[in-house]
Order: C-alpha cells, then sequence, then structure tokens
C-alpha cells in the first residue's frame, strides 16, 4: 500500500493469516536417518525413567557382526557375537534437557560400516 506524500486521508488495510501449530509430547521421537535403520529402531524416549528402547532386526546376527550404540555422543554399549540375537537394547541415563541423540554404528561382516541417528525432544 503506498500512501503519497502529504496526504490527509486515513487509509486502512487488512491482512489474514493461516497459521498451523504441532504439539507434541515431551520425548517424543523427532526424527530418525540413515543406512543402518534396516537393522535397528530407536523408540520414543521415556522422560520418566530416563531411557530409550532400541529394536533391534532379526536379520541383524546374520549381517553384523559389531553394533555400538552412542548416547548424546558417549558410547553406552558394543553387542558383538550372541549379543547381536537379542531383540531390543535398552539405554538408560539419558540428561533431562538433551536431545537424547541416539547413535549407532553396524559393522558389517563385510568390514562396511552403516550408521543410524535418531533424536528425541528434551524432556524438560
Amino acid at each position: 500500500m503506498t500512501v503519497p506524500f502529504g496526504s490527509r486521508d486515513d487509509q486502512l488495510s487488512r491482512a489474514s493469516a493461516d497459521v498451523a501449530a504441532n504439539i507434541f509430547p515431551i520425548g517424543t521421537l523427532r526424527s530418525q536417518r540413515g543406512r543402518a535403520l534396516r537393522f535397528l529402531r530407536a523408540g520414543h524416549r521415556n522422560c520418566t525413567d530416563h531411557k530409550v528402547r532400541v529394536a533391534l532386526s532379526r536379520s541383524l546376527p546374520r549381517r553384523a557382526k559389531r553394533v555400538t550404540l552412542y548416547v548424546n555422543g558417549d558410547r553406552r554399549t558394543v553387542l558383538t557375537g550372541r549379543e547381536l540375537r537379542r531383540t531390543a537394547v535398552v539405554l538408560r541415563r539419558i540428561a533431562p534437557r538433551s536431545d537424547g541423540v541416539v547413535r549407532a554404528v553396524v559393522v558389517r561382516k563385510s568390514g562396511a560400516r552403516e550408521a543410524m541417528r535418531a533424536t528425541s525432544w528434551p524432556c524438560r
């Protein structure tokens, strides 16, 4: 809208906007990405017990020789041999105010490495 200089006429303008807001519960899984998602899936974060459950696929023991799991950059557990037959791993002691980044590195029997990263909403 333009108003000529020196004009004393009142101008009226109107605007409207459409707004959408997404509301997520605390601890909800925000994103998951990486090639290792075919072997591992992180679940939603439990904010009362400060833990995350990571489900392992049934094909993992046949194709991988080692899985290393990290939480917020700290190595938490390494699975090898018979430990790869587990159906899930529970990662505990996740800081409440952090993003709860769970990262996994899978070393396949061929030597190739595949990674996965999952991020949750902070608990506070």
